[in-house]
C-alpha cells in the first residue's frame, strides 16, 4: 500500500490526511507542535469560558467547514454578533446606517473598476479615494487593516473580493467546544499521527519522497527518517520557505514562497465577572477591536476577546513582550461596564516560531503568482491557507486546500503506477 507523508497537522494537513486515508492509502502525519490545529487554537479561561486564540469565524457560506462539522458530529453555535458592523468606542461614532452606506459605496466603486486597474491597485489608495466622510473612512481603514494583518498600502485590491460588506450576524458560527475540537476530531480518525516531530529536510525525486524530522515543540530526541511515495506539505509558507529541499524546489515556486508577505496579528481573551451584553467595538486609533459572544448554550459567555492585526497596533499594545497588561488597560477603558477576573490569555502569532505570522497578506506581485503556490512539484503537493486564493486566511480555505492537495496526490500516484500508458 502506498505511503503518503503529510507535513503539518493544521486544518489543511488534517483534511488532506483524512481524505487520503479514506482512499485506502497509508498516511503518516508529522506535526512539530504538541497539539493539532496549527493556527486554530482554542483555550479555556479560568471561569470555563471557551475562547479562540486563533482562527475564529465560520460564515454561513463556509460549506466545507459546516459539512465537516456535521460529519464529525461537532456542534456549531451562533456567535450572536457580526464581524463587519462595529460600534466605534474610541473615535468619532459611525452609525450603522453610515456603515452600510460605506459598504455600498465600496461595492459600487469595485464594480466600476476594469480588470487592468484592479490588478495594479492596493487597498490603501482605493479606500482613501472613496467618497466617504472621514469617520466612515477611518472605521473602514481600521477594520481592513486589522483583518488583513498588514498595512493597506501593500495589500492587493483583488484580495477584497466581490462580496465585500455583506453581513448577517446570525450567520457567524464557531465550534461550540472550540474550533480546535474540529481538528481534534479529524485527528482521532488518523492511524499514524506523530506530534512533536518537526520536519527539517524533504528529499524528493521521481521515485519518491524522504522526510527527515527532529524533535519539535518541547520535545527532546534524535531524528527520524520517513520514506513515502508522495507527500503533502501543509505548513505556513513562512516555514515552508525555510525547509531544506533536496533538490531545491523549482526556482519560480521558491521565489513565490520567499516573496509572499505574511500578516501579523495578536488576540487577547479575558474572563468577565458576569455574562456581558453582546457587543462588537472598534478602537480606530490603535487600531484593534473587541467583542463578546454566545457560548454553546446560546447565552452570552463570560468572556471578552480582542484582536489586533498589522505591525503598528502590535507595537502599541506591546504584544511581543507577552504581557497582556497594556492591552488590558485599553480594554478596560473601552468597556467600563465590564469587570474582568482571572488571568488574561495573550497570543501574538507574529512571534510564534512555527507560524511567524497569522496568515498570508497578498501584495499584487504575489497575487499574480497564486497558481504557483498550489501547483505540485514532482511527488510533492502543497496545502495551506496561502494556497487557497480568495479563501486565504480562513479555516474554509485551509480545509479546501487540503482536499485539493489530496486529489493531486492521488493523481500523482496514479500516474506513477507501473505499466500505466501515457
Amino acid at each position: 500500500m502506498p505511503r503518503v507523508a503529510v507535513v503539518g497537522a493544521g486544518f489543511a494537513g488534517l483534511a488532506a490526511a483524512c481524505d487520503l486515508q479514506r482512499s485506502g492509502l497509508e498516511v503518516t502525519v508529522l506535526e512539530a507542535r504538541r497539539r493539532v490545529g496549527g493556527r486554530v487554537r482554542s483555550a479555556t479561561l479560568a471561569n470555563g469560558a471557551v475562547v479562540e486564540l486563533g482562527a475564529e469565524w465560520v460564515e454561513e457560506r463556509d460549506r466545507t467547514v459546516r459539512d465537516l462539522a456535521r460529519d464529525l458530529g461537532v456542534a456549531l453555535a451562533p456567535v450572536g454578533i457580526g464581524f463587519i458592523r462595529r460600534e466605534v468606542a474610541a473615535g468619532t461614532p459611525v452609525a450603522e446606517a453610515e456603515q452600510e452606506e460605506a459598504e455600498r459605496v465600496t461595492r459600487e466603486a469595485l464594480a466600476r473598476l476594469d480588470d487592468v486597474t484592479a490588478r495594479r491597485l492596493t487597498l490603501g489608495p482605493f479606500v482613501d479615494n472613496l467618497p466617504l466622510r472621514d469617520p466612515q473612512r477611518r472605521l473602514l481603514r481600521a477594520r481592513l487593516q486589522g483583518s488583513y494583518g498588514a498595512d493597506l498600502g501593500t495589500i492587493a485590491l483583488r484580495s477584497l473580493g466581490g462580496g465585500f460588506g455583506t453581513e448577517e450576524s446570525a450567520g457567524y458560527l464557531r465550534a461550540a467546544a472550540g474550533n480546535q475540537s474540529l481538528g481534534e476530531a479529524m485527528a482521532r480518525r488518523l492511524g499514524d499521527l506523530r506530534l512533536g516531530r518537526e520536519v527539517v529536510t524533504v528529499g524528493w525525486s521521481e521515485r519518491g519522497v524522504s522526510v527527515l524530522a527532529a524533535g519539535g515543540e518541547g520535545v527532546q530526541g534524535g531524528t527520524e527518517a520517513l520514506q513515502a511515495e508522495a507527500a503533502v506539505l501543509a505548513v505556513p509558507h513562512t516555514i515552508l520557505a525555510r525547509l531544506e529541499f533536496r533538490p531545491a524546489l523549482p526556482e519560480a515556486l521558491g521565489r513565490a514562497l520567499a516573496a509572499l508577505p505574511m500578516g501579523v496579528a495578536a488576540k487577547l481573551a479575558v474572563a468577565t465577572a458576569a455574562p456581558p451584553p453582546l457587543r462588537a467595538r472598534q478602537d480606530v486609533a490603535v487600531p484593534y477591536w473587541c467583542w463578546t459572544g454566545r457560548g454553546a448554550d446560546g447565552h452570552a459567555r463570560s468572556a471578552l476577546t480582542a484582536f489586533a492585526g498589522s505591525r503598528a497596533p502590535l507595537e502599541t499594545l506591546r504584544t511581543a513582550e507577552g504581557d497582556p497588561g497594556p492591552w488590558l488597560a485599553r480594554l478596560r477603558a473601552l468597556n467600563p461596564d465590564l469587570a474582568f477576573e482571572g488571568d488574561a490569555l495573550l497570543k501574538d502569532w507574529s512571534v510564534d516560531p512555527l507560524a511567524r505570522g497569522c496568515y498570508s497578506a497578498f501584495d499584487n506581485p504575489s497575487w499574480d503568482r497564486t497558481d504557483l503556490l498550489s501547483r505540485p512539484a514532482g511527488r510533492l503537493a502543497f496545502a495551506g491557507e496561502h494556497t487557497a486564493g480568495m479563501e486565504s486566511g480562513t479555516m474554509e480555505g485551509a480545509l479546501r486546500s487540503g482536499l485539493r492537495a489530496a486529489e493531486q496526490v492521488r493523481a500523482i500516484l496514479s500516474a506513477a503506477r507501473p505499466g500505466r500508458q501515457s
